[in-house]
C-alpha cells in the first residue's frame, strides 16, 4: 500500500517517468475508513497493467483519500480495468493528459458499500483525455467512458464534480454490446451533480447505437455550460431514468434535442442562447485542432452567468487569456482576436507554427520569414535545456516547413511531454508549444 502524505514532485512530465513495465498498476492503496492524501507533480504514469477489479494506473479503493495530479500524463494503461479509481475524499486534476489508455472507465469515481453518507468533491481544470478506448466493463457492471460516476453505495451521499476548459477527443469506445450502446466522455450515476464549462467533445467514437458523449442517471443532474459537442457518434447527451435532469446553457450540441437520447423520463432544461451547428473548429495544420476559427458562431457566444461556486481559471485551454474582449466563448479554447494576427503580420519579421499538436511520432514545423535571415530553429524542453537543433542556415524571405521526429541531438527519441521551438532570426526570435503524446 502507498504510504500516507506521499509526495513525488518531478522536474517536467517528460523527463520524470514513473514506467509500471506493463506488469502492475503505479499507485495502490485499499484502507477503509482511513483518511490518505496524495500529490504528484510534473511526473508521467505510464505502462500500467491490471486484470479486473483493480486499476491499471491508480487504484485507492475504500479509502478516504485526498488526491491531487498536477501537470502529470497518464498514457498507454491497460486492462480489464479501470485506469484510476478513486472513492470518498477530494480529487484535484489540473493540466493533466489521458492519452492512449484502455480500460473498463479512464476515471472512475464511487464510493463504497460500507461507507456511510460519502462524500466526493471532484475538480478537473485544463485536462486532455485523448485517443483512450473506455470501452464496457467485461462483468457488465457499468458503462465505460472518459469520467464515469458510479459505486456500490445505495444511499444519498454527497457527489459534487466541476470540470473546466477540457477536451475530450478521438477516444473510442468499440466494444459494448448490448443495446445501449458506451460512452465515451462523461456517465453519471447516485445523485451526482456535475457541472461541465467550457468543455469541447468532438470526433468520438461508438459502435453500438445508444451510446452518448455524457449521460445522466440515478438521479444525478448535469449542468452544462459554455460548451461545443460536435462530431461525435450516435447521441449528444442520454437521460436514463424518470428522476435525472440535463441542464444546458449558451452550449453548442450538434442537432439540439434531436440528438439527445431519453431512456426515462428526465428532464433536459435549455437556457440561454444555445447553438445547433458546426463550430468551425481551425482543424488540420493548426496549432490547437480544436480551437476556433474566426468564423466560428461560438466567438462572444457563452455566458458568466455561472455558479458563485465556479471560479473560472486565468487561462484557456492553450495557455491564453480565458476571456478575450467583453464576452467568454464556447468550448476549451478561447479566440484571441484577429487584430493580433494582423498585427503579427504586419509588425513582426517571423512566424511559427507546428502539425499535428498534439503528435506522436513527428511535427511539421512550419515558420514565415519577412525578411532574408539566418535562421536556427531549436527544440527545448520545459527546463529550458536544449533537445535538438533542428536548423541553422540563411533563408530568402518567404514560408518554410521542416519535420521534428522526436529525436534529440543524440539521436535518441525523447519522452511524451511538453517542448517548446524557437526561431531564432536576426529581426525577431519566436516560440511555439507543442505535445508529444506515445
Amino acid at each position: 500500500n502507498t504510504k500516507n502524505y506521499t509526495k513525488i514532485e518531478g522536474e517536467s512530465m517528460e523527463n520524470t517517468i514513473l514506467d509500471a513495465e506493463n506488469q502492475s498498476n503505479l499507485i495502490y492503496s485499499l484502507f477503509r475508513y482511513n483518511t490518505k492524501s496524495f500529490r504528484y507533480k510534473n511526473v508521467t504514469l505510464t505502462n500500467g497493467y491490471s486484470p479486473y477489479i483493480y486499476s491499471s494506473c491508480i487504484f485507492l479503493q475504500g479509502t478516504i483519500s485526498d488526491l491531487l495530479l498536477d501537470n502529470c500524463m497518464i498514457s498507454n494503461c491497460y486492462g480489464d480495468s479501470r485506469v484510476i479509481k478513486l472513492s470518498e475524499g477530494n480529487h484535484f486534476f489540473k493540466d493533466c493528459i489521458f492519452y492512449n489508455n484502455t480500460g473498463s472507465k479512464v476515471l472512475h469515481i464511487g464510493p463504497e458499500l460500507l461507507e456511510e453518507n460519502p462524500e466526493i468533491n471532484l475538480e478537473i481544470i485544463n485536462c486532455i483525455f485523448d485517443n483512450n478506448d473506455p470501452y464496457h466493463d467485461p462483468l457488465g457492471f457499468s458503462d465505460g467512458g472518459a469520467i464515469v460516476f458510479s459505486g456500490l453505495y445505495t444511499g444519498v451521499g454527497t457527489y459534487n464534480a466541476i470540470i473546466i476548459n477540457t477536451q475530450f477527443t478521438n477516444n473510442h469506445n468499440l466494444l459494448f454490446s448490448n443495446n445501449h450502446g458506451g460512452h465515451v466522455g462523461i456517465s453519471t450515476k447516485k445523485y451526482t451533480n456535475v457541472d461541465i464549462i467550457n468543455c469541447t467533445f468532438g470526433d468520438n467514437t461508438i459502435q453500438y447505437s445508444g451510446g452518448a458523449c455524457i449521460s445522466a442517471n440515478d438521479n444525478s443532474t448535469v449542468s452544462i455550460y459554455n460548451s461545443i459537442i460536435y462530431d461525435n457518434d450516435y447521441f449528444t447527451l442520454k437521460i436514463w431514468d424518470d428522476n435525472s435532469t440535463i441542464n444546458i446553457y449558451n452550449s453548442l450540441l450538434e442537432d439540439g434535442e434531436e440528438n439527445v437520447c431519453f431512456e426515462g423520463d428526465g428532464e433536459i432544461n435549455w437556457y440561454g442562447d444555445n447553438l445547433y451547428s458546426d463550430p468551425f473548429w481551425l482543424g488540420p495544420g493548426a496549432d490547437y485542432f480544436y480551437a476556433l476559427s474566426d468564423i466560428s458562431p461560438c466567438i462572444d457566444a457563452g455566458t458568466m452567468e455561472l455558479p458563485d461556486y465556479i471560479n473560472l481559471p486565468e487561462t484557456d485551454l492553450a495557455g491564453n487569456p480565458r476571456i478575450y474582449g467583453d464576452y467568454i466563448d464556447m468550448g476549451a479554447y478561447e479566440w484571441q482576436g484577429v487584430e493580433a494576427e494582423e498585427d503579427q503580420i504586419v509588425f513582426t519579421n517571423a512566424s511559427i507554427s507546428n502539425y499535428p499538436n498534439p503528435f506522436n511520432p513527428e511535427t511539421i514545423i512550419c515558420f514565415n520569414l519577412e525578411k532574408p535571415s539566418n535562421v536556427q530553429l531549436i527544440i527545448y524542453n520545459t527546463k529550458g535545456q536544449m533537445i535538438k537543433s533542428i536548423l541553422n542556415d540563411f533563408y530568402e524571405q518567404g514560408t518554410y516547413s521542416t519535420t521534428w521526429n522526436g529525436l534529440n541531438n543524440s539521436g535518441d527519441f525523447v519522452g511524451s511531454g511538453v517542448y517548446f521551438y524557437q526561431l531564432n532570426t536576426e529581426y525577431k526570435n519566436v516560440t511555439g508549444k507543442c505535445i508529444l503524446l506515445k
